[in-house]
């Protein structure tokens, strides 16, 4: 003889799965609105200290002093002493100067075309590589321009351009033109809004008490 199930047991079992699906929806909902309260925050946080840091670097360009550890840099732009250190050993003979110019000059005009192609968006001398587990974009050492510049003006003149390359293509990719950054010069490295604020407090003191003393 089959028996009969037990009706109230399965009603009962059924009301308590039915109880915690909907504690497990609503628990799912708050989450989800969790997330996204914390993802406007940070978007909020983000843009204030992108805001602050171009406010800082107002300030610091302001102060009209020249660079002792807090500063600006320009992120992209092409150092021009490696170019114009590779130009003395080059062209430090009189005999440059008489036939092209001044190598200083050249240097300087050297500097400036790197810039145009480092500028450029249709140069790409770029690769992809696995560093850290994470996919990232690095300097294909194979770039015919560069191994021309390398073989042509030295390491140094080389490096300077790998530099500005790698700076423009993580601060300004898409535009390829040098941005500025506050800038640590003592321990060369992105400064810390803390470390700006510091540094303009300290240089403004500086200032007033120079003042006082006239």
């Amino acid at each position: 003889m089959l028996k009969m199930p037990n009706l109230e047991g399965l009603q009962t079992e059924n009301n308590i799965l039915k109880n915690k699906l909907e504690e497990n929806t609503e628990l799912l909902e708050n989450l989800e609105m969790n997330n996204q309260i914390l993802m406007v925050k940070e978007i909020t946080s983000n843009r204030e200290l992108q805001a602050a840091r171009r406010a800082a670097i107002e300030g610091l360009v302001s102060l009209k002093r020249p660079r002792v550890k807090i500063g600006i840099k320009r992120m992209g732009e092409v150092n021009l002493k490696p170019i114009r250190d590779a130009c003395s050993r080059v062209f430090r003979s009189g005999k440059w100067d008489k036939k092209f110019g001044n190598w200083e000059e050249k240097s300087v005009e050297l500097c400036s075309l790197w810039q145009k192609d480092i500028s450029d968006p249709g140069w790409q001398p770029f690769k992809q590589e696995i560093i850290n587990e994470k996919l990232s974009e690095v300097i294909d050492e194979n770039d015919k321009k560069l191994l021309e510049l390398k073989h042509e003006w030295g390491e140094e003149a080389y490096k300077a351009a790998v530099e500005a390359l790698l700076e423009v293509n993580e601060y300004n990719a898409s535009g390829r033109y040098p941005v500025p950054e506050l800038w640590n010069y003592k321990e060369n490295r992105k400064a810390t809004l803390g470390e700006v604020i510091q540094y303009v407090i300290k240089q403004w003191l500086t200032q007033k008490k120079k003042k006082k003393t006239y």
